[in-house]
This record gives structure tokens, sequence and C-alpha cells, in this order.
């Protein structure tokens, strides 16, 4: 397990960063309704977003109890 502390400045900046990837999330998945990607492309997508998620989540829960 890694342990890393975080001033309040970093943790706003990490706090916006999940924030960026969330939005960017929400972009990717507007453009792919007009038919912007292939199934391969979705599909390798979706794999790095649950990955993305997953360390989202665990980040997240650092800065709750921070």
């Amino acid at each position: 397990m890694l342990t890393i502390t975080f001033t309040e400045e970093q943790a706003r900046g990490l706090a916006e960063l999940i924030d960026l990837a969330e939005r960017g999330r929400e972009c990717f998945e507007y453009q792919a309704s007009f038919g912007d990607y292939t199934e391969d492309d979705m599909q390798a997508a979706e794999v790095s977003w649950q990955r993305a998620q997953v360390t989202a989540e665990m980040l997240r829960s650092e800065l709750e109890n921070a």
C-alpha cells in the first residue's frame, strides 16, 4: 500500500483533475453518439474508464478523510 500526503492546494488540484476526467468522459460519450469511434475504440475506452474510476474512487475517499 502507498500512502501519500497532500497539501490543501494539492487536494483541490486532485479533486479538479478527477472532475476534468469525468467531464472528458461526458464529451467522449457525446462524440461517440455521432458514430465518431469504432466499436474497438469504444471497448478500449470503456476498459480505460473503468480503471480510472477505481482510482478516482480511491482518491476521492482519501480526500474526504483528509
